[in-house]
């Protein structure tokens, strides 16, 4: 279980609560097209505040990036074919 305390680390390591930040980047999450942005500003911020450079503020964007490909192509559909049971294809024709 190394890979769940990575983002973990990596926040812990920028100098604030990574905890907090996450909690406000979920709430976040909320809020349409601005929500993740806004989500992403502070982390990406802190670690230019913090090194002052270019590759650990690449490595948050990187990290956010793998979570937003699996949450959106792999924990969404499995949640949402538990939850709804329709399936995705006549789910695609119904609002076409």
């Amino acid at each position: 279980m190394r890979w769940p305390r990575c983002g973990w680390r990596v926040c812990g390591s920028l100098g604030f609560r990574g905890r907090r930040v996450a909690i406000l980047a979920a709430i976040l999450q909320i809020i349409p097209h601005l929500g993740p942005v806004l989500g992403l500003v502070g982390p990406v911020l802190a670690a230019l505040v913090r090194w002052q450079d270019w590759e650990h503020p690449l490595y948050v964007l990187i990290l956010y990036a793998v979570i937003v490909v699996v949450d959106g192509l792999v924990l969404q559909p499995y949640i949402m074919r538990r939850v709804a049971r329709v399936p995705i294809v006549g789910f695609n024709f119904w609002f076409r």
